[in-house]
């Protein structure tokens, strides 16, 4: 399940497997974890092989209303996905020519680049990648819309918080310092952070 943003508002990609309650609970797992960035949303829902029963089609228009979010459902062979083929390719990105210190907030659809720290109280939300070419000692949320392959990189990796899509995750106490740029990544059920 992976959502994109594109100018018309967010798409949903659903995996070809996974039946409707999979699906149900999975979305309403991302709409509960960031309801704020979801609200006031147009999300049009790629069913590809899935082929929602009348019913199902309304629990789904009532979970978005439920997080105000207008959801409409387009079938696999639909312009749209077109769009979304092609897009994929393009995702935008913000150019941050300065340090972010406590209270500040960069929110974007898209990748964000940080020329120089994210300090602490400081925090960078993307729907894309994050990379800081600096310290990194904020909060950092990349895949804010679901997106597990995004990626947070930072050439001074101390975090007070990483998220990654729903994925949450703090460093341990008295982490030894790095001498190298680190990305950190979702593999399987967890983000992991490793050298560059």
């Amino acid at each position: 399940m992976v959502f994109k943003g594109f100018k018309h508002g967010l798409t949903l990609l659903l995996p070809e497997e996974g039946d409707f309650s999979w699906i149900y609970n999975e979305l309403k797992r991302r709409l509960d974890e960031a309801s704020d960035f979801f609200r006031g949303a147009s999300l049009t829902v790629v069913t590809k092989e899935h082929r929602f029963t009348t019913e199902e089609r309304r629990l789904l228009e009532a979970l978005c209303a439920d997080h105000e979010v207008r959801m409409r459902l387009d079938s696999d062979q639909s312009p749209m996905l077109e769009e979304v083929k092609e897009k994929q390719a393009f995702v935008p990105t913000l150019m941050v020519k300065r340090t972010l210190r406590g209270g500040q907030r960069v929110e974007f659809e898209g990748n964000v680049v940080v020329k120089g720290d994210v300090n602490a109280g400081a925090e960078v939300l993307a729907t894309g990648d994050i990379i800081i070419l600096g310290a990194l000692r904020g909060i950092a949320h990349a895949g804010a819309a679901g997106d597990t392959s995004a990626e947070v990189i930072a050439f001074d990796f101390h975090p007070v918080q990483l998220r990654i899509a729903g994925f949450i995750a703090r460093p341990p106490e008295n982490a030894p310092r790095s001498r190298h740029p680190e990305v950190a990544r979702v593999r399987g059920e967890a983000i992991v952070v490793e050298k560059y």
